[in-house]
């Protein structure tokens, strides 16, 4: 797996990073948002704890970060990973609405 720019210039790559989902009831609904996450890690490169930086505008999309709790990354010296995370509608669908 190709090397990522992580927090602070390290770099690393992802063993398992399972993509969230986007929440049913907020495709639903149509709702669409963008926030940042913070992954504090152990040094195995497990996710221990993940909290909002910047919220995706709706709760419901904010809790899509739980899944980040299953990651596994190979880093070194690194203790917390910012992870951007957008929700986005297919164009057709904005326009269904």
């Amino acid at each position: 797996m190709k090397s990522q720019p992580l927090a602070s210039g390290a770099t690393g790559a992802a063993i398992y990073a399972p993509a969230p989902e986007y929440p049913p009831a907020a495709r639903r609904l149509g709702w669409t948002g963008a926030g940042i996450f913070a992954s504090n890690l152990r040094p195995d490169g497990v996710v221990c704890l993940v909290n909002v930086l910047k919220s995706a505008s709706h709760q419901i999309l904010d809790q899509a970060r739980i899944v980040f709790r299953q990651w596994r990354l190979k880093v070194r010296g690194v203790k917390v990973v910012r992870i951007p995370l957008r929700f986005v509608l297919p164009r057709s669908r904005r326009l269904e609405r």
